[in-house]
């Protein structure tokens, strides 16, 4: 279903978006979390959890089929409203709050949440800061305003603070 989802869709460096980004979260769930009773959960959820959004191939009942309503719920959570790509930075970070707020009861969301960023935050680059200068800003002020509180708050397996500051302290030497 991933696969299918994210077919032909690239990062700027040419990779796909499955191999780059996709691929990458559920190698960490992985690494991170194959002893946890939860991880078949987080490892579907990881590699679904963008289906809705950037696709209009599957919708929540598809997942629910094919999935259960656990992980049809947390895909439901994690999923953005991909209107508000088009709104100006002060409404995105205003949303991007109260997405987080929606997530913030399911420790399972805030793991794949925080793959997500971590995944996200290690593509950045130079010229990502030059030809999304904008998004790449608005994306390191929501992750050191509003995951890193929750990250550093918060009891996880994985030190998900220490590697976001980390990330965040490489984009800003760039």
């Amino acid at each position: 279903m991933a696969e299918s989802a994210h077919k032909g869709s690239k990062r700027d460096n040419g990779t796909t978006y499955l191999e780059n980004h996709i691929w990458h979260i559920g190698k960490q769930i992985i690494k991170n979390y194959s002893e946890d009773r939860n991880f078949k959960t987080l490892l579907i959820t990881g590699l679904l959890h963008d289906c809705i959004e950037d696709s209009d191939k599957f919708c929540l009942k598809d997942i629910e089929e094919s999935f259960g309503k656990r992980i049809a719920s947390l895909v439901s959570k994690l999923t953005k409203d991909p209107k508000r790509e088009h709104s100006n930075s002060k409404i995105k970070f205003e949303y991007f709050k109260k997405y987080i707020k929606g997530i913030k009861g399911s420790k399972l969301a805030l793991i794949i949440k925080f793959e997500d960023r971590l995944a996200n935050l290690m593509t950045i680059n130079k010229s990502d800061l030059e030809k999304r200068r904008e998004k790449t800003l608005l994306t390191i002020r929501t992750t050191k305003e509003i995951l890193l509180p929750i990250a550093e708050q918060r009891d996880f397996k994985v030190n998900y603070s220490s590697k976001i500051t980390e990330e965040v302290y490489r984009i800003e030497r760039i």
